[in-house]
């Protein structure tokens, strides 16, 4: 079976830099998108009421019911039968596309929250790229797909047409927890990702329609697909068998790379509705709360490192009293919330987690566990700071002041935690190709302009609206792209690319040597988007790229370590071979990111430091950084752990094995020199 390591190596590197392909093709997609509506007449409202507001104000609308536990309908594929596999899957999401991209233009002219606005805008691209590669798969399948929405979209978009300000984007972001927990749902099961990303056997590869070769044996040959060109290349097979539909896994790969765009459009709208809705904002509270109960009692019994453990005991305690202050106030204001089991209550994205969780060990589970806690604090802090300074309800508002400090600490502690835990060669590569992927797509997006912008516009029908303007005045355009230089959105196209051929390859290759693949994403990369996000234009190329600088410097330190140290053959003859393409886009991004005003260079010291490293001052703790031998300049004395380091520190030997440069760095009041040596220096 490890024959087809080599065989599918050769096609990634063919791959890399080569001809535009699918997901160039969609990356290039442009989005049509109409003109911004005029602002309404009360335009002016806010999401909610200013702070020091009475009693007075209006209690929490209903909130939505929790989507029942239903199990969304998958793709029935039939290997006797390859004329429409996957037919069923691939109708249904590409007629929910067509559905989001009416409803989000619809919202480009109604929203008054620039949030909402920015999240329509975004669902426009990503919807709009997905349905080229979908148009692909379907043409190539002879699958003919549906041009219009469902009939529960399009109820929806007639119903909102009639809705204005604070209540459109309400009821707009509500639409959208639903709708994203059955994509993931929906999408999961048709990923299946830690199963062989393989098409087998002899017979015709599907799109290309190319032959696999017949071997003469009793066994079956594999052979491996490479995300972004949709087809399947075969090894010799070995006897009579029958081939896998390649359709089937181009649709599988295709799921695969979808599933983190999603999740985020979901932490998006979990964290616009809650912080814009009382109701929703009391929900989102209470499931994240079951969730990390039900996860941290996990973790208590599962982690390997005793400060994930004695976290995890924190989440259980902690959320457990927090949950009870939220059912008593929700009780109170009429909101309905899920049953107090959280192994029946977990929406979908929890749900999805634990399952993954259930199924790692060791680092991995530790450093899975702790990303997903940093990814729901973050939103939890975002949404209970808007709602602590503007809530709509004085009682909510006055939860969210209250239990604010406490979730800032556990977002602070989750993170800290996180960046001193180290994953898995298999697994911190498939992690830092997903954070590539999710950047690079929203570079290649593009941000809704600001209604006042937009000046008024004459009314149109249906879902657009007219192009007019006031006269004497310019018409602004409707969108404003996020990356504006060439290099830098021909730099992000090209990760798309790569980075989804070298997943795939990461997938094949876990899969053989049965490394299971957590199913959640890492916490570096959401950080990074949510940085990122608001921004659009120069600043944000720079801030693009100066982090292409950073999570490659660290990619290729790892992938070097690999190189050279790794005793598993398969998994080191990957590293060696992706090695030379990893350091072509450092050095691209490098020059890049100089061009733009960007940082071309890795500050000194770039071992992990605590959110409170600032004071030079407490007792040094040692530490091994964010990932074990990914550190290219890690010096001794630079991680402080929680409270920093004071005077001269003596530089120590940490237990990675990547080749570290000399370089000095400034903690505290103490210069420390890192010591050169083949292994990673400690911190």
């Amino acid at each position: 079976m490890k024959k087809v390591i080599p065989i599918v190596l050769t096609a990634f590197l063919a791959a890399c830099g080569g001809d535009n392909n699918d997901d160039a093709t969609v990356a290039n997609a442009q989005t049509n998108t109409p003109a911004a509506g005029a602002t309404p007449a009360d335009s002016a409202i806010t999401t909610g009421a200013t702070p020091g507001a009475t009693d007075t104000t209006p209690a929490p609308s209903a909130a939505p019911p929790t989507p029942a536990a239903t199990t969304p309908p998958v793709a029935n594929f039939d290997t006797t039968d390859n004329a429409n596999p996957g037919s069923s899957f691939l109708s249904e999401v590409y007629q929910s596309g067509v559905g989001e991209l009416q409803l989000a233009q619809l919202a480009l002219q109604r929203a008054t929250n620039p949030d909402v606005r920015r999240f329509a805008q975004t669902l426009i691209d990503h919807h709009t790229q997905m349905k080229a590669t979908l148009s692909q798969l379907a043409q190539a399948n002879a699958i003919a797909l549906p041009s219009a929405a469902n009939a529960e979209d399009a109820a929806l978009l007639t119903s909102l047409t009639s809705v204005q300000a604070a209540d459109f984007d309400r009821l707009y972001m509500q639409h959208h927890l639903g709708a994203h927990r059955q994509d993931l749902a929906l999408f999961q099961q048709q990923a299946n990702l830690n199963s062989t990303l393989t098409a087998t056997g002899t017979g015709t590869t599907g799109a290309t329609g190319t032959t696999g070769t017949t071997g003469t044996g009793t066994t079956t040959g594999t052979g491996t697909t490479t995300p972004s060109s949709l087809t399947a290349t075969p090894t010799a097979g070995a006897g009579p068998a029958t081939a896998t539909s390649a359709a089937q896994t181009q649709t599988q790969t295709f799921a695969m790379n979808a599933l983190p765009v999603l999740n985020t459009h979901l932490l998006l709208a979990k964290e616009i509705s809650g912080s814009i809705d009382p109701a929703a904002y009391l929900l989102a509270a209470y499931e994240d709360g079951l969730a990390e109960i039900a996860l941290g009692q996990l973790a208590a019994q599962k982690a390997s490192n005793a400060e994930v453990k004695a976290f995890a005991t924190m989440m259980v305690n902690e959320h457990t009293a927090l949950n009870n202050t939220i059912k008593t106030l929700a009780t109170a204001k009429g909101v309905t919330l899920p049953a107090d089991n959280a192994a029946t209550a977990l929406p979908a994205e929890h749900q999805i987690v634990q399952n993954s969780l259930l199924q790692l060990t060791g680092n991995d589970f530790d450093k899975a566990y702790m990303s997903h806690n940093v990814i729901v604090h973050l939103a939890d802090v975002n949404a209970t700071t808007i709602q602590s300074q503007s809530g709509a309800d004085a009682e909510v508002r006055a939860l969210a002041t209250e239990s604010l400090p406490r979730l800032t600490m556990h977002f602070d502690s989750a993170k800290q935690l996180y960046q001193t835990l180290s994953a898995s060669f298999l697994v911190s590569a498939y992690q830092g190709n997903i954070t590539e992927i999710l950047l690079a797509k929203l570079a290649t997006s593009s941000q809704p302009a600001a209604p006042s912008d937009a000046g008024a516009t004459a009314t149109g029908t249906g879902t657009t609206t007219g192009t007019g303007a006031p006269q004497g005045q310019a018409q602004s355009p409707a969108t404003i792209p996020r990356a504006t230089n060439a290099a830098v959105l021909s730099f992000a196209q090209q990760m798309i690319t790569d980075h989804a051929n070298a997943n795939a390859l990461v997938a094949t290759l876990a899969a053989q040597e049965n490394v299971r693949l957590p199913e959640v994403l890492p916490a570096e990369a959401v950080l990074a988007f949510r940085t990122l996000w608001p921004l659009s234009g120069e600043e944000f190329d720079r801030a693009y790229m100066t982090t292409n600088v950073e999570a490659h410097t660290a990619t290729v330190n790892l992938f070097t370590d690999r190189a050279q140290n790794e005793t598993d053959p398969e998994q080191k003859q990957f590293a060696q071979s992706t090695l030379p393409i990893l350091q072509g886009h450092l050095t691209q991004s490098q020059t890049i990111s100089a061009s733009v005003g960007g940082s071309s260079t890795i500050p000194n010291s770039t071992g992990t430091t605590g959110p409170t490293d600032t004071t030079g001052t407490g007792t040094t703790e040692t530490g091994t950084g964010a990932t074990t031998g990914a550190d290219a300049d890690t010096t001794a004395g630079a991680d402080a752990g929680a409270t920093g380091t004071t005077g001269t520190d003596t530089p120590t030997s940490g237990t990675g094995s990547a080749a570290d440069t000399t370089t000095t760095a400034t903690d505290g009041a103490a210069t420390d020199t890192a010591v050169t040596d083949t292994a990673t220096t400690g911190t």
